[in-house]
């Protein structure tokens, strides 16, 4: 095994003794591996807090992305370790980082029913108006996964409910299609009408969402 990935595994271990020696020893803190993660986001990922902080008192860089264009806030978000994406934060991460399917940490965090992270990411001037590729905001994905508290969060943080994606659905649409009636009386949308699923709804290479026409 590669020194890089001695310390990535550390990292995802929690090991922070094993850490402090590889950088003792020389490497990087920053170094990646054939993907593009880092030791950091290994970290984020896991819910190693201790780790983070080691590694970011180390010159771990939290703008670093893989290749999937994910930074560690991005993938702290994803996991919901809240501490984690508030070291991430007040070290300068960028909030709205988007993957490489458009995809931002709040619009992760919504998906997820991170009620905490999201509103951290809003406290921190997260932007409700990022859209993925589907033309989906973080509004979307709350309405689509029925996370009736995030959905609220959003809605008086200013999150539009009558705004469409790329097929012409609106979040009240999808609520009303995935069974969350809380949800949709939440948006009341101005469009309630039949709905009209085209397309793929596809998130990311995780997980796929496929209602049908």
């Amino acid at each position: 095994m590669s020194r890089t990935m001695e310390l990535i595994a550390a990292a995802s271990a929690g090991n922070a003794h094993l850490i402090k020696g590889l950088i003792s020893g020389g490497v990087d803190a920053d170094c990646a591996d054939v993907s593009g993660a880092t030791a950091l986001m290994e970290a984020a990922h896991c819910g190693h807090t201790h780790v983070v902080e080691l590694l970011l008192a180390n010159g771990a860089s939290v703008h670093s992305r893989d290749k999937f264009g994910r930074n560690a806030l991005f993938i702290a978000s994803v996991a919901g370790n809240l501490n984690i994406a508030r070291l991430l934060v007040k070290a300068g991460s960028e909030v709205d980082l988007t993957d490489d399917l458009g995809m931002t940490s709040l619009v992760e965090a919504a998906s997820a029913g991170h009620f905490a992270l999201a509103r951290l990411l809003l406290e921190n001037g997260a932007d409700l108006d990022a859209k993925d590729r589907m033309g989906r905001t973080a509004l979307f994905w709350a309405a689509i996964e029925g996370h009736a508290p995030v959905v609220r969060l959003l809605l008086r943080n200013g999150a539009n409910p009558h705004q469409e994606d790329n097929h012409g659905n609106t979040p009240h649409s999808w609520a009303l299609f995935r069974g969350y009636k809380e949800v949709a009386v939440l948006l009341k949308a101005k469009r309630p009408g039949a709905f009209a699923a085209r397309g793929s709804s596809r998130r990311h290479s995780r997980r796929a969402l496929a209602p049908a026409a």
